[in-house]
């Protein structure tokens, strides 16, 4: 059984969930989905770039 450590941070820590997403997006791609082209040309870099301007926005993820 493999043990999953939850940590809370913010947004200069963004690239620790990196592989996560990715293999979660390779997961999609597997599925039957309207958004099949989306997902597979969209990088995590565009995520976080993303997910930064709402931070900006916000100051909350």
């Amino acid at each position: 059984m493999k043990i999953i450590k939850i940590i809370e941070t913010d947004h200069l820590n963004l690239d620790l969930i990196q592989p996560m997403w990715e293999k979660l997006n390779e997961h999609h791609q597997r599925q039957e989905s309207d958004f099949k082209d989306h997902d597979e040309n969209f990088t995590f870099q565009e995520r976080k770039k993303s997910l930064l301007k709402k931070t900006e926005a916000n100051h909350d993820l």
